[in-house]
């Protein structure tokens, strides 16, 4: 007698607000659907889908595919507009602000695929997890999660993709819901969670998806295609839609019951839910007598009354030896354990163990559970408990996370060889052309030449690169941004500091090397003029988000940008002096001309005198009139006759330096506000 009140001390202690006898204390959660329709332009998808899912329940949407479960799932995460009807949880109409509180696990694993799994989760605790959880508590609430998904062994291991090795569909699926509970959500929703998992994982999970329902309080709804029996009998209420109507709501027990008082009889033999999609996919005559059937299903009003008894009943009657027929159904796949205060699913009984993160009296640090399932939670008073308040993550948290995975990933194009070998190729090519340029008449236009090279050079490169690199993010980005992972301002400011290395490093590498080897000017203009190919650099980077986010076609991206190009190279002041009077102001758009003259004047600025032509007449005044004679008593005239008779007159050197600055301002301030508000991501 005594060990028997150990025991039930013991279990209370292992589920807190429990009491002695099974019974908890803590507000039921409810999430109710009234007619909600949805439309697909012209066409409708859902009609009248009402439905009740309670906390601490399993609620499975069922149908043959095309039946509407996907529609169905983003229209309650929110991700499609409601047409009309309602969503309420805890008597409220849900908000934006309260959808903060729903995880959605999508159909489709979209990570970055080069990042580790042990990177994607950190991340995602990082910008998910509340600021005032501290980092053991966080490692903590990892580890659990990680452990009860099975997924230790494969942490190190990439994303990967169709091109890169990686994880398997199994496990990217699982590393999804992983992301998802770490933020412990009040309503967790799952398309097709089982989706390329074998059977015994596919049963693992769902049996940890209902018992974590049944722990923590939480309403979990997952769309399920075609279940086994096994994970059928795990399924606590369902939804079965036909072409985008309901076929049953209601008691996962009490479906074959229904669908015999409709004359539609149930093969006994058969899994329950193979028999479900096979009738409704049978004849039209057949499909049109359930759909019309299930319309009783509709109504709020008669669903209300058709659920005469909640899912932890159904389970206190297996678990407590009752008769119910839920008990036969099984065919022995739960076992009573000991004295029947406890049930174990089988062969699968995953334990959700209790990490070293407890401390600081925060139980709900990561997931948990051992010792025997809570048989019963009671509403207190009949009251609706609200849903559980998101404290959004601080902008500069999710800054500082968003730039250490934005390094993560650009690491891999930093160091790859490919940089490194045009680098050098660029730099030795520049160096056996140039090498050591004669200051005189003749050669002119090589220093012109190799100052426009290095300008246009190191312009196509950041242009192009981040219009690819924003199309490869954008279909993540607008994934996590629907999920409320972080504000695009965070996102888009760690995606200017993280691009920012592999614009400066290998054009500063490059530009250090031609402009000694060419001898393009002295050390006093070195910083000024590397700077300013740098800026220019940037504000091609700049130019190359805009572009590369004005469309969804990554082709039309880049035809706009090449056409951008050659119109800046043309009327960049190198090739065409001779430009047309009624086509003079175009050329005040090209960015390319005010880095060429800006780099061009400062070359000339302080140079010593070039030699006049000895073979050809001088254009230069001062060698017509020998005015500049040289130790060697060779003629010569002042770099400054060269700026002064150029057919196309350059800006000073600070207003070439203000314009590049506002071309590097103007395009990322109009891509972030394009992404905004035109995008809307």
């Amino acid at each position: 007698m005594a060990s028997q009140e150990v025991e039930a001390e013991q279990d209370v202690t292992a589920h807190p607000g429990l009491n002695a006898n099974g019974e908890g204390s803590r507000k039921r959660l409810t999430l109710i659907a009234d007619r909600f329709c949805v439309f697909a332009g012209e066409k409708q998808i859902l009609h009248d889908v009402s439905v009740i899912a309670k906390s601490g329940s399993l609620l499975a949407v069922m149908g043959p595919s095309g039946s509407g479960k996907t529609t169905f799932m983003n229209t309650v995460s929110g991700r499609m507009p409601l047409t009309s009807g309602s969503i309420t949880v805890g008597g409220k109409p849900v908000s934006p602000r309260m959808r903060k509180s729903f995880g959605y696990v999508t159909q489709m694993d979209v990570f970055f695929p080069i990042l580790t799994l042990r990177q994607t989760v950190e991340f995602a605790a990082r910008v998910k997890l509340p600021d005032s959880m501290t980092e053991k508590e966080r490692r903590a609430r990892i580890d659990g999660v990680i452990r009860s998904l099975e997924l230790e062994k494969c942490m190190e291991t990439i994303i990967g993709n169709f091109m890169m090795p990686g994880l398997s569909g199994g496990e990217k699926k699982r590393a999804n819901i992983a992301c998802e509970l770490l933020r412990n959500p009040d309503v967790l929703l799952l398309d097709e969670p089982t989706s390329g998992l074998d059977s015994s994982l596919a049963m693992t999970l769902i049996d940890l998806l209902r018992r974590w329902s049944i722990k923590e309080n939480k309403i979990v709804i997952a769309s399920i295609h075609q279940p086994s029996s096994q994970i059928f009998h795990v399924f606590d209420d369902l939804l079965l839609l036909t072409d985008g109507h309901i076929s049953y709501s209601g008691k996962r027990s009490g479906m074959v019951d229904y669908f015999e008082s409709i004359d539609v009889p149930f093969h006994k033999h058969w899994n329950p839910a193979d028999f479900m999609l096979e009738i409704v996919k049978g004849s039209s005559e057949n499909k049109h007598h359930i759909i019309e059937q299930g319309a009783r299903f509709s109504d709020l009003g008669q669903l209300k009354s058709l659920i005469t008894a909640d899912s932890s009943r159904a389970l206190l009657d297996q678990g407590a030896g009752g008769d119910g027929e839920d008990a036969d159904e099984v065919n022995g796949y739960l076992e009573k354990q000991g004295n029947g205060s406890s049930v174990s699913l089988g062969h699968v009984n995953p334990a959700y163990e209790e990490a070293d993160g407890k401390a600081n009296g925060k139980a709900d640090t990561h997931l948990e559970m051992s010792g025997p399932v809570p048989i019963e939670y009671v509403d207190d008073d009949g009251d609706e408990r609200e849903l559980s308040e998101v404290t959004r993550v601080k902008w500069c948290r999710q800054l500082n996370a968003l730039t250490i995975r934005g390094f993560y990933l650009a690491r891999s194009r930093f160091l790859s060889v490919f940089p490194i070998i045009q680098t050098l190729f660029v730099g030795l090519i520049c160096s056996l052309l140039w090498w050591q340029i004669t200051r005189t008449e003749e050669h002119i236009s090589d220093i012109m030449g190799c100052i426009f090279f290095l300008t246009t050079n190191l312009s196509f490169a950041p242009l192009f690169d981040a219009i690819m690199s924003f199309h490869e993010d954008i279909m993540i980005v607008k994934h996590e941004r629907r999920a409320g992972m972080y504000q695009i301002g965070a996102y888009y400011v760690a995606k200017m500091a993280t691009e920012m290395p592999l614009v400066i490093v290998m054009p500063f590498i490059t530009l250090t090397l031609v402009y000694w080897i060419a001898g393009l000017g002295t050390g006093v203009e070195y910083v000024p003029f590397v700077l300013g190919i740098l800026v220019n650099a940037m504000a091609c980077q700049g130019i190359g988000i805009f572009v590369g986010l004005l469309t969804d076609i990554p082709k039309a991206n880049l035809t706009i940008a090449f056409v951008f190009m050659m119109f800046s190279l043309l009327l960049g002041g190198f090739f065409t002096t001779a430009i047309p009077v009624w086509l003079v102001w175009a050329k005040y758009l090209s960015f390319i001309r005010y880095c060429y003259h800006f780099t061009m004047l400062l070359s000339m600025r302080s140079s010593p005198n070039f030699l006049c032509a000895t073979t050809l007449r001088s254009a230069y005044p001062s060698c017509l009139n020998g005015t500049y004679l040289n130790a060697n008593n060779q003629t010569t005239f002042p770099s400054s006759e060269i700026i002064q008779y150029l057919p196309d007159q350059p800006l000073p050197i600070w207003a070439n330096c203000l314009v590049l600055l506002l071309f590097l301002v103007l395009f990322r301030v109009a891509g972030y506000l394009w992404l905004r508000y035109m995008k809307k991501v």
